[in-house]
C-alpha cells in the first residue's frame, strides 16, 4: 500500500473515533427519540381504542379482479382480553387472546436509537396483528380464544370452538428469532364440513423511525418464494400499484390504502421487511396458494388542501398475507397446519441457515446489476465482515475499516 494510503487510513480512523462527538454537536437531536406515549404494559385489560388520523379517512381499494376474503365482524359478547408473553435471550413476544395473534415484538439485542438509554426495537402490530386469520367463518376478527399453558414457559395454547369446527393453536418460541405455529382444526359433527379458503398474516411493517431511508431506493416491502422459480421482490411494485389503481379508476388522487392480490401461484413463504428487519412466514408441508399485499401511503401536503397526487407513492406501512387453500373435513377428522415464523434482523448468517432461500430477504439481487457477479461478491464480503466482527473486533466500524484495509492491500 502506498504512503498516502496509510495517511488516508489514519485520517479515517481518527474520524471514526471522533464521529460520535461531532455528530451530537452538529445534530443534537438526531439520536434522541421523539416524545411518545408510554408503552402499554403487558396486562389483561382491554386494548385501548386506536385513534385514527383526523386528516382524511383512508380510502381502501381492493383489486376487483380477485374475490378477496370477507372480513367477518364478531357478534359474540366481548370478553376480557388476556395477554401472554413468550421470551428468550433475543426477543419478547406478546400475544393476545383476541385473535390468538402476535401484537408486539421487542428485539432485545437492538436499540431503537443510538442513545445508550434507548429502549429495544419494538414492533407494534396492534392494527394488523401477525399470525391472525382472515376470512374463515367462525373466526371473526378479534374473536376470543381460551388460553392454556403450554409444555414450557416458551409455549402457549389457544383454543376456540366455532360451531361445527374447533381450533387448537400451539405457539412455541425457539432459542433464536424463530417460532413454530401448529393449528389443528377438528370437525366436531357427524357430517362433512368445509374448511374454506383463508389468509394468515405477517404483522404490519413500517420504516424504522431512527433510520429513515436516505436514498431513493425503497426498503419497505414484500418478498415471496413461488413453489417453482426464484424469489419475487414486490418492494418496487407496491408504490406503482397505487398509481395503477388511480389510473384504472380515474381517481383524482391515489388511494390512501390498497389491497392487492398480487399472486395466485403456490408459494413456499412470504415476507414483509424494512431496512434492517424482516418477518418471514412459511407454511410447512402444504405451502400457500397466493399472496395478498396490504399497503398504506403517505398523504402529501398538496392533497390535504385538495390537490391531486403527483409522482410515485411513498409507502408508509405494508403487510402481507399468504392464502391457504380450503378443504373438506370428514366427520371427526382433523387437519393440522404448521408454520415457521421468523421475526428478527436481516442477518445473513442467521437467515442463510433457515433454508428455502429465506436469506433472499437481504435483497442482494433486488437492486443489483450483473447479478452473477455482484451477488456472490456481496455475500463473500458480508461473510468476511461478520467474521471480523465476531472473532476479531466487536465493532462494525472497525470491522469495516479492517475489511477496507485488507481489500486495499
Amino acid at each position: 500500500m502506498k504512503r498516502q494510503d496509510y495517511l488516508w487510513f489514519v485520517a479515517l480512523l481518527a474520524l471514526l473515533l471522533l464521529w460520535p462527538n461531532l455528530y451530537s454537536k452538529f445534530y443534537p437531536g438526531a439520536n434522541s427519540p421523539a416524545p411518545v406515549e408510554e408503552a402499554t404494559a403487558v396486562t389483561n385489560e382491554p386494548l385501548p381504542e386506536v385513534i385514527k388520523p383526523s386528516v382524511a379517512p383512508p380510502e381502501v381499494v381492493a383489486d376487483e379482479t380477485e374475490a378477496l376474503p370477507e372480513v367477518i365482524a364478531s357478534d359474540e359478547p366481548a370478553t376480557p382480553e388476556q395477554r401472554v408473553t413468550l421470551s428468550n435471550d433475543e426477543v419478547t413476544l406478546t400475544f393476545t387472546s383476541h385473535g390468538a395473534a402476535l401484537v408486539q415484538a421487542a428485539l432485545k439485542q437492538y436499540r431503537e436509537y443510538v442513545d445508550l438509554n434507548s429502549g429495544d426495537v419494538t414492533f407494534d402490530f396492534s392494527s394488523r396483528p401477525a399470525l391472525a386469520y382472515l376470512g374463515k367463518p367462525g373466526l371473526p376478527a378479534g374473536a376470543s380464544y381460551d388460553v392454556e399453558a403450554g409444555a414450557s414457559d416458551r409455549e402457549v395454547v389457544f383454543t376456540r370452538a366455532m360451531g361445527d369446527l374447533a381450533l387448537r393453536r400451539t405457539i412455541t418460541l425457539g432459542e433464536d428469532y424463530l417460532l413454530t405455529v401448529v393449528d389443528e382444526f377438528r370437525n366436531l359433527t357427524t357430517q362433512s364440513r368445509d374448511l374454506p379458503e383463508s389468509e394468515i398474516f405477517v404483522g404490519d411493517m413500517e420504516e424504522e423511525k431512527a433510520h429513515p431511508t436516505v436514498y431513493a431506493i425503497p426498503t419497505l416491502g414484500v418478498d415471496s418464494l413461488p413453489a417453482a422459480g426464484g424469489v419475487m421482490h414486490w418492494t418496487k411494485k407496491v408504490p406503482s400499484y397505487f398509481k395503477q389503481v388511480q389510473e384504472e379508476r380515474e381517481l383524482t388522487v391515489m388511494p390512501h390504502s390498497v389491497v392487492w392480490r398480487a399472486s395466485d401461484q403456490p408459494l413456499d413463504w412470504i415476507a414483509a421487511k424494512n431496512k434492517y428487519f424482516a418477518q418471514i412466514l412459511m407454511p410447512k408441508v402444504t405451502g400457500g396458494d397466493g399472496l395478498v399485499i396490504y399497503a398504506d401511503r403517505e398523504i402529501s401536503a398538496a392533497e390535504l388542501t385538495g390537490g391531486s397526487s403527483r409522482g410515485k407513492a411513498t409507502v408508509t406501512n405494508v403487510t402481507a398475507a399468504i392464502v391457504l387453500e380450503g378443504q373438506s373435513l370428514e366427520p371427526g377428522e382433523s387437519v393440522v397446519r404448521e408454520f415457521e415464523y421468523y421475526i428478527g434482523p436481516k442477518d445473513y448468517g442467521r437467515l442463510s441457515q433457515l433454508g428455502y432461500k429465506r436469506d433472499a430477504v437481504m435483497g442482494f439481487d433486488e437492486n443489483a446489476y450483473l447479478d452473477f457477479i455482484t451477488v456472490p461478491t456481496a455475500k463473500l464480503l458480508l461473510r468476511t465482515l461478520n467474521f471480523i466482527h465476531d472473532h476479531v473486533v466487536a465493532s462494525y466500524g472497525f470491522a469495516i475499516m479492517l475489511l477496507t484495509f485488507m481489500i486495499k492491500v
